[in-house]
């Protein structure tokens, strides 16, 4: 966590403890929507 913050960079786990501290969260979910989306035209 501490990490993170200093790097300004997310949190790659499942563990729902990290959820409303302001560092981004990524699941495998999550991380596959990130990699599916559409980009803006």
């Amino acid at each position: 966590m501490a990490t993170a913050l200093d790097l300004t960079a997310g949190i790659w786990t499942n563990d729902n403890d990290f959820l409303g501290t302001g560092v981004a969260i990524w699941t495998i979910d999550t991380l596959q929507r990130w990699l599916q989306r559409q980009p803006d035209l």
